[in-house]
C-alpha cells in the first residue's frame, strides 16, 4: 500500500478536450444565430419605414403637407416646421438605406416623397437596400398609405 494521499481532479487533456468541445458548439451556434440577426435587421428595417410612412401621413393632415426625405435616415419635414426647423428624423438599421425609383438600380441619392394636406401622395415604389446586398421592393399606395412588399432579393 501506497503511503500517498490519491489526489482528485482532471487532467490537463481532459481538461483541453472540453474547452475544444465548447468552441466548437461556440462556433456552430454562431453559424445559426448569425443569419437570424440578418433577417430581424431586415423585418426592423421594413417596420421603420412603415412608420415613417404613417408618421409623415399624420404630419401633412395636421401642417398642410410634408416631405418624407429617404436614405440612411429618413427625415419628415412639414409645411409648417417649428420655429427652431424641427424634423422628426427616425435611422434604419446599420447598413440600410432607402429609396423611391422604378428600380433598385437608380440609387442615385436622397429621394423624397411629397405628402399633401390630406395625408395622401403618389402610388410609389420604395426600395430598401441591406448591407450584404439585399433588395426590398416595397410599393407605397398613395391613397390609404399602405406599406405592402413586392419583392424580395437575397
Amino acid at each position: 500500500m501506497s503511503s500517498r494521499p490519491r489526489q482528485v481532479g482532471f487532467t490537463l487533456v481532459e481538461l483541453l478536450a472540453v474547452v475544444v468541445l465548447l468552441g466548437l458548439v461556440a462556433a456552430l451556434a454562431v453559424g445559426v444565430v448569425g443569419p437570424l440577426a440578418a433577417g430581424q435587421r431586415r423585418v426592423l428595417a421594413e417596420s421603420t419605414l412603415r412608420e415613417a410612412v404613417q408618421r409623415a401621413r399624420t404630419t401633412a393632415s395636421r401642417q398642410g403637407g410634408c416631405a418624407l426625405r429617404l436614405g440612411s435616415e429618413l427625415t419628415i419635414t412639414g409645411v409648417r416646421t417649428s420655429p427652431s426647423g424641427r424634423t422628426a428624423t427616425t435611422s434604419l438599421p446599420k447598413g440600410w438605406a432607402a429609396h423611391a425609383g422604378k428600380s433598385a438600380d437608380e440609387a442615385g441619392g436622397p429621394s423624397t416623397i411629397a405628402f399633401g394636406p390630406d395625408g395622401v401622395t403618389q402610388d410609389s415604389t420604395i426600395h430598401l437596400t441591406g448591407p450584404r446586398g439585399e433588395r426590398i421592393a416595397l410599393h407605397l399606395r398613395g391613397l390609404s398609405g399602405a406599406v405592402v412588399r413586392a419583392e424580395v432579393e437575397p
